[in-house]
């Protein structure tokens, strides 16, 4: 969910026509929503991310042991 998807969805609630009419708060509003959207979605992503760079590396660092062996 962007942050034009959350104005529009302020628009909604707050029965304004265009996103040109909300005010600084309800700009606020949307940008807070979509900031939590996008924590909530990408926040588990990374963490898959982090989890298989590090095994990546590990099996590196493991095949280079074994190689010294």
């Amino acid at each position: 969910m962007s942050y034009g998807q959350c104005q529009y969805f302020i628009c909604l609630l707050r029965n304004k026509i265009d996103k040109e009419q909300l005010n600084t708060l309800e700009n606020m509003a949307a940008g807070s929503i979509a900031s939590i959207f996008s924590s909530i979605a990408l926040c588990p992503t990374e963490l898959v991310k982090c989890r298989i760079q590090t095994l990546n590396e590990m099996q590196m660092i493991n095949s280079s042991i074994r190689k010294k062996m």
